[in-house]
């Protein structure tokens, strides 16, 4: 169900205008919840735990965006949070600490920042700074304007690094489903101008330099054109959620499909992948491509498959733990082999 939503931007010192925005609320933890539990007795929705080892910094403005899907363009306010360890002395220089961006699922259309919580408090006490981010979906703003978005928050989380504790040199994205499609086809592009905040390219000013430390999938596509990938997510024509974000279908616009490809963007400077995988075969298209490519090059990829569990399994437990367990393991090894090249 599609809701039309006021929102009010506002900050602790002035009142903001209203701003409306086309929202879908068709896919939240609750539904997915309530749809999977009688498949998966086993399913659990799990629980925050805010620590006082934990700081959580919520709803930071870091660009005001344009809502281009909606009768009368506006700008509004995008917000990113950050989970991450305490300082225990607030008169010792923070820690620098690895940081996970957290892309959130919803097939380019709906989900919430909020979804990807449970990861980011996990995540933080295990040591991360975890960011889980807002981006513009496409019922509010066409491809490419979620990835720019992304591309955004990592330029000003660069730019606040020493506030936030962020080691800029072990920035690692990950994300779920089409989150996790985003994040490979930001990390595997980044070596480029492609998906840049368009500002910055109208304005002729580069964007921060940055390639991420590594990529983290959790169930992502890495291949629209592939055969996996026409299958589904070319099958419902102008009405699959791919066509719908993308501005048509593959007969229509085939480069922009290839285009939006992460798989077409590896080389020899790729960063690493951690790809989990609910063993789907649908959420797999182009994994196979991928690790041919990571292979020519010897980059490393590392690649878990769960046994009988939901697509969004990052969600709930017993599998987010699990998850949160193998990011952390393919984190510490990438720093490893990082600091035996040194």
């Amino acid at each position: 169900m599609i809701k039309y939503l006021m929102l009010l931007l506002c900050s602790f010192s002035i009142l903001g205008h209203a701003t409306s925005f086309s929202v879908d609320d068709s896919y939240t933890v609750n539904q997915r919840l309530l749809k999977n539990q009688p498949k998966y007795p086993q399913l659990q929705r799990p629980s925050l735990s805010f620590s006082s080892n934990i700081e959580v910094d919520f709803n930071l403005a870091y660009v005001n965006a344009n809502s281009s899907n909606t009768k009368k363009s506006t700008n509004r306010e995008l917000n990113l949070d950050i989970f991450r360890p305490s300082a225990t002395d607030k008169l010792t220089p923070v820690t620098l600490r690895p940081t996970v961006l957290l892309i959130h699922g919803g097939g380019w259309r709906s989900g919430s920042k909020t979804h990807m919580y449970a990861l980011a408090n996990k995540l933080a006490h295990q040591g991360y700074v975890a960011v889980p981010i807002e981006y513009r979906l496409s019922i509010e703003a066409a491809y490419p304007a979620g990835l720019q978005d992304i591309n955004h928050a990592i330029n000003w989380l660069i730019k606040n690094a020493q506030t936030y504790g962020i080691d800029t040199d072990n920035i690692f994205i990950a994300g779920g489903s089409s989150g996790g499609h985003m994040a490979a086809l930001v990390g595997y592009s980044a070596g480029s101008e492609l998906f840049k905040p368009e500002h910055l390219l109208v304005a002729n000013i580069k964007p921060i330099k940055f390639v991420p430390a590594g990529v983290i999938v959790l169930d992502g596509v890495l291949d629209f054109t592939s055969k996996m990938g026409l299958k589904y997510e070319n099958r419902k024509g102008e009405k699959s959620a791919a066509a719908l974000w993308l501005g048509g279908t593959y007969q229509q616009i085939p480069k922009i499909w290839a285009q939006a490809s992460p798989a077409n963007y590896i080389n020899s400077q790729s960063p690493p992948l951690l790809y989990i995988s609910s063993g789907n075969l649908r959420f797999q298209a182009g994994l196979e491509q991928v690790k041919a490519k990571m292979s020519h090059f010897n980059i490393p990829l590392a690649y878990h498959q769960f046994d009988h569990v939901p697509h969004t399994f990052w969600l709930f437990d017993p599998w987010l733990s699990k998850s949160t367990q193998l990011i952390d393991e393919f984190i510490n090894t990438q720093q490893a082999i990082a600091l035996a090249v040194q």
